[in-house]
């Protein structure tokens, strides 16, 4: 490692689950160290895997929820046998995603829940976020007059 990024690393560190970079290099070996080099999901061994977003990082930012880079938004999952992408029924990863994107479901100790099941500090809501909730509250509360 260069001693520029190294500098940037340290100095960027505690900003990390802000500014959105990455899981630092601590997190991920906890998270690993937690998951005893098997997937969260399918339990299958495969030693290191980079830590996944329970909650998104990009996928859901069009409905204004945004997953963080802490720990408590990361869970080490598989990506199968057969590789990567929506058709791989083994891909624990692409697995997880999809249920997020398409069902709003989370992996989170073993099963999927909703979002309000997933720690606020592991996501943040964004305005667009707010405006969508405030409308879908509104809306619910109309309808059960």
């Amino acid at each position: 490692m260069n001693v520029e990024r190294l500098v940037k690393t340290i100095l960027l560190a505690p900003l990390a689950p802000i500014i959105g970079l990455p899981f630092s290099q601590e997190i991920k070996h906890r998270v690993n160290d937690k998951a005893n080099g098997k997937c969260e999901m399918c339990g299958e061994e495969v030693g290191y895997m980079p830590p996944h977003h329970i909650v998104p990082e990009n996928a859901l930012k069009g409905i204004g929820i945004k997953g963080k880079n802490v720990e408590e938004n990361a869970v080490c999952l598989c990506s199968g046998e057969n590789g990567r992408g929506e058709n791989s029924p083994d891909d624990c990863h692409e697995c997880v995603d999809q249920m997020a994107i398409k069902k709003r479901l989370f992996w989170k100790d073993g099963e999927f829940v909703p979002l309000e099941k997933i720690s606020e500090s592991a996501y943040s809501i964004t305005e667009k976020g707010k405006i969508r909730e405030s409308k879908r509250k509104k809306h619910h509360k109309n309808k059960h007059k």
